[in-house]
């Protein structure tokens, strides 16, 4: 039971660093975004330089309540092991309702003074014997919000370039 331990850690720490990766991918594709849009806009309408100030204060100010709130609530993400044991839970159903009790009963010690509990732990260990806990991750949404995000990124270094 300490591999799985060692396994739902793992997983704990990826899936916040996954998670932390996405919105911050999110947010800078966004502030990429609207800045162009608002560059276009400028190059067309020609706003004053009073506006352009304005502008730059209120974007300032949206960028860093974004960062507060949006990607801050991330970066304090810390699920217990066994809310990542439920998650697990749902997603391989031969271990549905037994993960989650077991990793409390190893954690708490109650194994090993109760026999109920220890059988419930084995069980589970057996049933864990050719699953693999990982992949219960899936970083598509991550990985396709880095791409879009590194996309806007080598546009914007390549408008620098021919500017």
């Amino acid at each position: 039971m300490k591999q799985v331990i060692s396994e739902l850690q793992h997983i704990r720490k990826r899936a916040r660093l996954m998670l932390i990766a996405h919105r911050a991918a999110q947010l800078v594709f966004w502030t990429i975004g609207i800045v162009f849009a608002l560059i276009v806009f400028d190059f067309f309408v020609r706003i004053p330089d009073t506006l352009r100030l304005l502008v730059l204060l209120i974007g300032l100010g949206a960028l860093s309540w974004g960062i507060g709130s949006y990607l801050r609530r991330v970066i304090l993400f810390w699920p217990s092991l066994t809310q990542i044991a439920l998650r697990t839970e749902a997603a391989i159903p031969s271990l549905q309702g037994r993960l989650a009790s077991s990793l409390e009963f190893v954690t708490g010690g109650l194994s090993e003074s109760n026999s109920l509990a220890a059988r419930a732990v084995n069980e589970t260990e057996t049933r864990l014997k050719g699953e693999s806990v990982k992949r219960v991750l899936a970083p598509k949404r991550a990985l396709r919000d880095l791409t879009v995000m590194s996309a806007a990124l080598a546009l914007c270094v390549l408008l620098i370039i021919i500017n």
